[in-house]
């Protein structure tokens, strides 16, 4: 039987690294159980590498290969756990997809999307996908024109188009806040979203690709101790998370249905979590996930949890369907 050699890829370019190095310690320990040659792979602005027993070696960056003690080893699936940029914007799959290697999320095209989150909102409007109502702003118009005045109703988010982990999200109540918000959100991307706020349920549900089609994982309610959602509330506790959302059975049908239905439309692979605003029984889409985090903090392994599947299983089947589906697509 061929070995199967797996790199599991983390780091990235952006303030979600810290992030992204514990979604990888999690992967990592599932797949190991699973496959005997997983390879701890870390991609930094500034140098890729591999960390092998207590050493590191050098990526080849024209056939991401590593060279250990002479053996040159090429990687037979990558398993990305970078949150933001270079993966989930899309640059890492471009790579791959130049290299021929299969990779665990979405293609180049559906991650530039979906990493955009006015981008998102606008595909998704296109497809009558309820929304809140927003605006766009750019750093260039902020600067001429000065803060704009709204036809929305505070409170308001203001996004940092694209970034993650809650990154330049800023809740505003008055318009006098809404200057110094926008100044936050512009630190971290040249392009933001001014966002209605919405007075629902909050809910975010995992989703993927099987052999039988796609299917949800579960819908987690989110019931945040702070203003929003923030960062805290994701990664230090600062939330109540209950898996299977307190929702009705026709609300979780709609979610269910939602979800399944923009993973196909907006053409996702892998793992993906969605996240949803239910107002007076009705969901609206707030964010596509396309490398959700699978920290111990996080809804996706909690999800799976509660469906009763060991993380080894999730991640590994993950590795048996993108290697069959690259088989295919080269046939």
């Amino acid at each position: 039987m061929k070995t199967t050699y797996i790199a599991l890829v983390t780091g990235g370019n952006s303030s979600e690294n810290i992030v992204s190095f514990k979604s990888a310690k999690t992967v990592y320990c599932a797949l190991k159980e699973a496959y005997k040659n997983v390879f701890w792979i870390e991609i930094h602005p500034d140098k890729w590498f591999c960390k092998l027993n207590d050493k590191t070696y050098p990526i080849d960056k024209n056939d991401f290969s590593i060279l250990v003690d002479g053996a040159k080893i090429i990687f037979d699936f990558i398993y990305l756990t970078i949150h933001g940029t270079p993966a989930e914007d899309g640059l890492l799959p471009a790579y791959f997809e130049l290299l021929n290697l299969p990779y665990s999320c979405c293609s180049p095209m559906a991650s530039q999307i979906t990493f955009d989150k006015a981008a998102t909102i606008r595909f998704a409007r296109a497809l009558n996908i309820p929304v809140a109502p927003s605006i766009e702003i750019s750093l260039n118009g902020f600067t001429k024109n000065g803060t704009p005045r709204l036809n929305l109703t505070f409170p308001v988010f203001v996004k940092a188009c694209r970034s993650g982990s809650s990154f330049g999200v800023v809740k505003v109540n008055t318009q006098q806040d809404l200057e110094p918000a926008l100044h936050e959100a512009f630190k971290y991307d040249d392009h933001c979203l001014i966002e209605q706020g919405m007075h629902g349920t909050e809910v975010t549900c995992g989703v993927l690709e099987t052999e039988h089609g796609i299917e949800t994982i579960a819908i987690t309610e989110v019931v945040a101790h702070n203003a929003f959602f923030d960062f805290d509330a994701k990664y230090n506790g600062d939330s109540d998370e209950i898996t299977p959302a307190r929702i009705s059975k026709e609300e979780a049908h709609k979610i269910s249905e939602l979800t399944k239905s923009i993973y196909s439309d907006f053409n996702l692979s892998g793992v993906c979590r969605i996240d949803f605003m239910i107002v007076n029984g009705e969901p609206f889409l707030i964010e596509i996930n396309t490398i959700p985090g699978v920290t111990d903090e996080s809804f996706i392994p909690q999800q799976v949890q509660y469906r009763g599947i060991s993380l080894t299983q999730f991640f590994s089947e993950q590795v048996v369907l993108g290697l069959k589906k690259h088989s295919h697509e080269k046939a």
